[in-house]
Order: C-alpha cells, then structure tokens, then sequence
C-alpha cells in the first residue's frame, strides 16, 4: 500500500472545519500550490519509512527547520480519479530521489478532492519533525554516503555542526545564509 507525503503547514488546518468548504483558503493555497497542474508528493511504504520522507524534505531546503508532513493513501488519491506520475523529487538524499510523484491535470475540483484527503487524514496521520528529530537522521545518512554533505547548505551544515571551520564565509545579502567566500569570487 503507497502512501503519500506531502509537508505541511499546520496552522493553517487547524481547526479543522467540518465542512471542507469552511476550509481556510490558505491551506489550499499555501500548502496545496500547484505548479502547471502539478501538486508534489513524496512516496514511502509503510509509515515506519515516514523518516525517508522527512529527510527528502529537509535535505531540499536551504535551512534546517521543524516542519509538520501529511499522509495520504495513494489508492484514496486514484479512487477520486487523480492520476499519479512519477516524477524526480528535488532533494539531496539519494534513496528518496525516485520516489516522487506529482499528482497531474489537477483542476479546482480534483484540488478539492486532495483538501478532502488532508482532512480525512489530519492529524491522526499527520508528523511534526523537529530538527532533534532531524539531526541525528541526517547524521546518519550523510555517514552512510546517503547524503552528499557538500551539497547541503552551509546553514543545514552548521547546524549539523560538520561545517568546516578552515574556510571563509560570509553571510549572503539575500537570506543571510553563509556562503563560502571562494563561491563568490569566482
């Protein structure tokens, strides 16, 4: 049984209305962006691999973070007519790299559907992961050559605390993330 994981933001499905059409714009619009008709999922199992999704998630982003993920059951999605691609997911853990749909030709009413499903599922399958949780995992996956630790952001390595301390860095005018000083001069 596939099941499929999509982060959050929990606050804006709380509380959760009884009617979906009560439902908050916000998480619709905000967690449930689509992109040319396309909303992204990440695939696992079984929900003990819930950890292989969250690494997927923290890995693709600039900065370590708590964040909250959903699960749907993928055969609930294409019951309701969506139709599943497979499609290569944008993170830095290579065990997860392929397994990634994006629910495709979505419309307001197939969006609908999805709200329908976060619903149905919310809270009861629904994980915060913190970045204690998220520390020793990637720790983990970066000593077992899983992740590249070079292709994390500086950040993501300075708070993993295997930043190397021989090099330069300054904090980058846009984000005030740090950047290797080398990286800008050349």
């Amino acid at each position: 049984m596939s099941l499929l994981v999509r982060k959050i933001n929990r606050a804006k499905w709380e509380p959760l209305p009884e009617d979906l059409k009560l439902l908050q714009a916000d998480a619709m619009t905000g967690c449930l962006r689509t992109t040319s008709n396309r909303l992204s999922f990440w695939v696992i199992e079984e929900v003990e691999e819930l950890w292989k999704a969250g690494l997927a998630i923290a890995t693709a982003h600039d900065h370590l973070e708590s964040f909250d993920v959903v699960v749907v059951q993928r055969s609930r999605l294409e019951s309701r007519g969506l139709l599943c691609e497979p499609s290569k997911g944008r993170t830095y853990f290579e065990l997860m790299r392929h397994a990634h749909v994006d629910l495709v030709d979505l419309n307001v009413a197939k969006l609908a559907a999805v709200a329908r499903e976060v619903v149905e599922a919310y809270p009861a399958t629904s994980k915060r992961f913190t970045i204690s949780d998220l520390k020793p995992l990637l720790l983990d996956q970066i000593e077992e050559g899983h992740v590249p630790r070079d292709k994390l952001s500086l950040d993501v390595q300075k708070k993993l605390g295997i930043l190397n301390m021989n090099e330069t860095y300054v904090a980058c005018p846009r984000c005030h993330c740090l950047i290797r000083r080398q990286d800008i001069l050349s």
